[in-house]
Order: structure tokens, then C-alpha cells, then sequence
């Protein structure tokens, strides 16, 4: 057989060439310098992920004939072990030759001396694999071993081996190999066979490995087979029957749309070519794990499968608490996986948990509807330059009594109360050496108009607002600056406005206009009185540098707008942002 395995070719052939593990490195390392060998050692841990490696290394490094510890490589003792050929290093296969007769062979073979090395070396791989009365063989050497004999032991059960013989070894628990390391280790293969790769290939076939080291490099071999010497990541995912992420995104895209009839097409078409349902249930969990980590960090660097664009538009799709919800149920689909004869169902039926809850939000706005105080209204009032509406106040004659105010609106006016009698007591404090009277209570100047003018804004208009909104620019103003406005609703002449903002958030922030986003209709509605405009022109102006309208909308209103958005930017129907920007400018100038 004239080919070697890439695994094969590329094992390492001293401590510095392992891929990870380097904390049993350096205890292995040192053991050696300090001449402080035990008598026998127990490798466990995850397949492919340097076990056999490391014993091997040990037994060269043991009897290398420049020193103990070293691995020259050059001598008859290293290319020896390197080739299997040593007489002192045995390999036994635990899982063939796993009865009490091959033990006792082995313990007959102990008690000659070494023929060429320091040491005798027995590496017993798959150790968990002995019967019961080869274990009990075994125990009473390892007990008590003949001198220079050296036991090497290694499983991915360390579970099944009795008591009685982990009492007796050093044990070493290797774990999984980093992504980092294992990237390293494949980039190192292929610029030393010259092979073109794509980095989107590299990554998915380090995802792939799932932290061994050997699987990498044997899925690497796989696919450069079948790709004639180059790794592409469509031959990656043709390969090993996987999504690319534009075919996850898709899915994810019909979900946020509630089309079941398209998820389900999608779907089928992804069964079709052979998917594995637990791999796409584990990319969907990665793709909104980085939207969870954009949605609170907004940095890209933390990101590990999605660009700026995807996770700004899976932020878009999906609020925060809708991301939680369906990684959740995505997650009990992963455990369920493992009692269940079809995986496909329970996948399916996940996400139609998942379309109910997302539309929840629907129900609950259609509720508030049916639940609202019906107004009639007078004869339309003419446009103002035809682009958006002023109705009066006084036009309008509430059919049914007055809502009250809710207890948020009542909770929000006793806590500005609050802190402004607390800052009264600083002021006080600050001002007794100047001897100014402090007033007793503050008054305010400009108090909130409840009636009046009220701008309304088309579905349209919306939408186009939407269209040139700067993602970035509004999660600025939310998490740096927004809070600005506790500060401000302790001033005399703002306080109140300032306040009402302060119970919103930024929804949409623009070039022509700021969108912000209430729970309750009596917050949007004070904002949305022509009267309250200037006033709240000035303090967005204090946050943001410009002077801009502010127009507010409901909960139930956002989330509507926002689907509408998605759907539109689905089906490639959204405005031009060149247009719009010509059709909104000046549109907006209330004041």
C-alpha cells in the first residue's frame, strides 16, 4: 500500500507538535526531568484526541538514547518507536485481545529485561474492552511490576475499568481539542501538501471534528479525495449532506415569517439531500447564538459563524426574548433526540412550537384592538403638504369614558419624585455656602400637553422611515445614551418630557426622524401632540447632536411594522433608499 493516511503521515513526533492537551505535556515533561516515573498511567478522554500519540511519545522520550525526556528522532530507539518496529514498546489492542489468556502471555513476556531501551513499554489501548478475569490478571502486576516496566493504559470509558486498577495508575484526562489548535494543526497540512482551501471550508470541517484532532484530519483526507486535491466548501457540504448557511438563514427567514407552508417545503427539500435533522438543529442554535451575542454586545469579534450583515438582520427578524424562546426549544429538541426512533418529527414539531409563540405577539396586539376605546372622528382635515396628517383634538368626541392612566405611567411619576427630592437635598447641600434659596418644590415649566394637534403617520411612511433607520446608530443611542434622560428629568423645564421618553426605547432612528417604541398607548400618544414637539426636539437633540421630529408608537405597532418589514425585504419589495431619502426630506418639520 503505497498511500499513508494524512492522520498517519502527520502524527507528531515530539511533545511540541501535539495539538493541545498542554497541561499533561508539561506534567509528562517535567515527570521526565525529574527522573519521577510511575509505574503505570491511565490516558482517558475523547477519541482522536492524542491518547495513543502521547503514550508513544512517552515511551520514545523514555528510551531515546540521548537522555531520558528526549525525542531526537535520529536515533535507532526514536525511528524505532516512530515505525513500530521497537522490541521494548508493545501495542496491544484491548479490544481483540482482551481475555485472560492473552493477559497472562503479556505477564509471562514482563519479567525479561529490556532488549534495547531503559524501559519496557506497554501501551494497552481500548483498556475498557478487558473482560472481568483479564482485568483480575492484570491487577496483581500492576501491583506490583517488575522494575523498568512501564504500563500505558488508554479508553474513552474510563467508567467501565474496575476500581481496582484506576486506584493503581496516574490518571490523565484529555479533552477535547480546540478549534484554534485543531485549525493550526490542518493549515500546517495543507500549505505542507500545497493545497488551495477555502477558509469557510476549513471552518465548517473544524465544526465538523467536534474537538479530535484524528477525525479532522481523516475528514480532510475524505474530501480532498473527492475534490482532487482541494478543499471548497461546496465539496464540504456535498460531502458530508450538510446546510450551507444561506440554506439556514432561509429557514429561519420562513419562520420569522410564520409561513409554515414554507418551512416545511424548505425543510423537505433539506431531508431530500440526506441532512442530518441533529446537525441542522445544532447549526440553527449556532447561527442564534451569535445573534444573542450581537444583539448584547454589538461586537463582531465575538461572532463565529455569521457576518455583520446576517446577525443585523437576524436581530431585525427576531426580538431578544424570541431568540431565548427558540434556542430553548431547540435545545429540549436536542435532548429529546436521544429517546426518539424519528428525530425528523420532533424537529418539525419544534418549530411549530416555535411559529405559535413568535405569533403570540399577533394575538396579544389583536386583543388590544378588540379592547381599545372607539373614537369617532370629524371630517378629515386636509393634509399638510399631503405627506402626513394633523388631526385636532378638539374634532374628536370619545364615545366611551376615559382609560386610566396605568400604574406604570403612576409608578414612573412617583420615582421622578422622587429622585428630584433627592437632588433637591444635594442641592441644598451645595448651595448654603453661596446662601440662595432653594425652592421648596420644582415646578414645571412646560408640563405635557394631553390635548391638542396629533401627528399620524401612514403604514407607508413607516416603512420608508424603516428603510433609511441606522441600525447601529440607534443601539449607540440606546445603550450609551438614552439613560441621559434620568439626568434630564430632574430639570425644571424638561422633566416632564423627559421623563415620557425615558419609558420608552429608540425603534428606528433616521436621518429625518426618531421612531421610539412604548408599552403603553397614553406615552406614544403624549408624544405624537404637535404642542409636545419642541420641547422633545430639544432633548433628542441633547442625545443624538440634531434636531429631529420624534413620533411614538405602540409595542403591539412595532412588532407589526416590523414584520411588514421583513416581508417585504423577503419578497425584494422594500422602497429605494435613494428615493425615499428625496420624498422624506423636509417632510417632518413640525416645528
Amino acid at each position: 500500500m503505497s498511500y499513508k493516511a494524512l492522520y498517519r503521515t502527520y502524527r507528531p513526533l515530539t511533545f511540541g507538535e501535539i495539538a493541545g492537551q498542554r497541561a499533561i505535556v508539561r506534567t509528562l515533561q517535567n515527570a521526565l526531568n525529574q527522573n519521577k516515573i510511575a509505574h503505570a498511567y491511565l490516558f482517558s478522554g475523547p477519541r482522536g484526541t492524542g491518547k495513543t500519540t502521547m503514550a508513544k511519545l512517552f515511551a520514545k522520550a523514555l528510551n531515546c538514547e540521548e537522555g531520558l525526556g528526549h525525542q531526537c528522532n535520529r536515533c535507532t530507539n526514536c525511528n524505532s518507536v516512530n515505525d513500530g518496529s521497537h522490541p521494548d514498546v508493545y501495542e496491544i489492542d484491548a479490544a481483540s485481545n482482551n481475555g485472560v489468556e492473552d493477559v497472562r502471555q503479556l505477564i509471562e513476556n514482563i519479567n525479561y529485561a529490556p532488549i534495547r531501551g531503559r524501559y519496557k513499554v506497554y501501551i494497552i489501548d481500548e483498556v475498557h474492552m478487558m473482560t472481568q478475569s483479564a482485568f483480575n490478571a492484570l491487577l496483581k502486576t500492576l501491583e506490583e511490576p517488575p522494575q523498568n516496566v512501564i504500563f500505558i493504559l488508554a479508553t474513552t470509558e474510563p467508567h467501565k475499568v474496575i476500581p481496582t486498577i484506576l486506584s493503581r495508575c496516574q490518571r490523565y484526562n484529555f479533552s477535547k481539542v480546540s478549534d484554534r489548535d485543531i485549525t493550526k494543526r490542518l493549515k500546517t497540512v495543507l500549505e505542507t501538501e500545497v493545497i488551495p482551501y477555502e477558509e469557510e471550508a476549513l471552518k465548517l470541517l473544524v465544526s465538523l471534528a467536534d474537538g479530535g484532532v484524528r477525525d479532522a484530519l481523516s475528514m480532510l483526507d475524505q474530501v480532498l479525495a473527492y475534490s482532487r486535491q482541494q478543499l471548497k466548501l461546496e465539496d464540504v457540504l456535498a460531502l458530508f449532506a450538510l446546510t450551507s448557511k444561506l440554506e439556514q438563514l432561509n429557514l429561519l427567514r420562513a419562520v420569522a415569517s410564520s409561513n409554515v407552508e414554507e418551512v416545511f417545503t424548505i425543510l423537505s427539500g433539506l431531508i431530500d439531500k440526506g441532512v442530518d435533522v441533529r446537525r441542522l438543529t445544532t447549526d440553527l442554535l449556532n447561527l442564534l447564538k451569535d445573534a444573542l451575542i450581537y444583539y448584547r454586545t454589538e461586537n463582531t469579534d465575538l461572532l463565529n459563524y455569521l457576518r455583520k450583515e446576517e446577525v443585523q438582520e437576524l436581530n431585525m427578524m427576531f426580538e431578544i426574548e424570541n431568540l431565548n424562546m427558540m434556542i430553548e426549544n431547540l435545545l429540549k429538541a436536542q435532548a429529546d433526540y436521544r429517546f426518539a426512533s424519528d428525530v425528523k418529527n420532533i424537529f418539525e414539531i419544534t418549530l411549530l412550537k416555535i411559529i405559535t409563540s413568535l405569533n403570540q405577539d399577533t394575538m396579544v396586539e389583536k386583543e388590544l384592538i378588540i379592547q381599545k376605546p372607539k373614537v369617532k372622528t370629524a371630517p378629515s382635515v386636509p393634509k399638510k403638504d399631503e405627506k402626513h396628517a394633523i388631526v385636532t383634538e378638539t374634532e374628536k368626541e370619545t364615545i366611551v369614558e376615559e382609560q386610566e392612566l396605568p400604574p406604570f405611567m403612576t409608578q414612573s411619576r412617583e420615582k421622578l419624585e422622587k429622585r428630584v427630592t433627592e437632588t433637591k437635598s444635594e442641592i441644598v447641600k451645595d448651595e448654603v455656602k453661596t446662601a440662595q434659596p432653594v425652592p421648596e418644590k420644582v415646578q414645571y415649566a412646560n408640563p405635557l400637553h394631553n390635548e391638542g394637534q396629533v401627528i399620524e403617520l401612514d403604514d407607508d411612511t413607516i416603512i420608508k422611515i424603516l428603510t433609511l433607520a441606522d441600525r447601529d446608530e440607534k443601539l449607540s443611542l440606546r445603550n450609551n445614551r438614552w439613560d441621559d434622560l434620568a439626568l434630564m428629568a430632574m430639570d425644571s423645564e424638561v422633566g416632564e418630557h423627559a421623563n415620557v421618553l425615558l419609558n420608552g426605547a429608540p425603534y428606528a432612528l433616521a436621518p429625518e426622524i426618531i421612531l421610539v417604541e412604548f408599552n403603553f398607548d397614553q406615552y406614544a400618544r403624549y408624544i405624537n401632540i404637535l404642542e409636545n414637539q419642541k420641547i422633545m426636539q430639544d432633548i433628542i437633540e441633547r442625545l443624538v447632536g440634531r434636531r429631529i421630529p420624534v413620533y411614538g408608537l405602540t409595542h403591539g405597532q412595532a412588532v407589526s411594522f416590523a414584520r411588514k418589514y421583513r416581508s417585504m425585504s423577503q419578497i425584494q419589495k422594500l422602497p429605494r433608499v435613494k428615493s425615499v431619502k428625496e420624498e422624506l426630506e423636509g417632510k417632518f418639520d413640525y416645528v
